[in-house]
């Protein structure tokens, strides 16, 4: 009895066939794998983000990502006054800073 948690799915070219890819491509990894007929389309896949898609590169001095969310958690730790010692850490009560 088939265990529907470890279905899969793979996508063989069009062109190819489906035994030989299965040998090929996924028999080797999973050698207990098989292809349920009853589920198998035949169709075609198009990738439009190929024929819409433009890159736009981030802007000069932009910092992404981790270190920009780090700058933050350092600008907001102080509990909202945004005093910071030089350690990262909130200036002592009482110590003037």
């Amino acid at each position: 009895e088939p265990d529907p948690a470890l279905r899969d799915y793979e996508s063989v070219p069009l062109k190819e066939d489906v035994a030989a890819y299965m040998a090929r491509e996924v028999l080797p990894h999973v050698p207990d794998a098989w292809v349920d007929e009853s589920k198998t389309k035949v169709g075609y896949e198009i990738g439009l983000n190929r024929y819409i898609y433009t890159y736009t590169a981030p802007a000069r001095g932009d910092r992404g990502g981790a270190e920009a969310d780090r700058a933050g958690d350092r600008r907001h730790a102080g509990g909202g006054d945004g005093v910071m010692a030089r350690n990262g850490r909130p200036p002592e009560a009482g110590h003037g800073h």
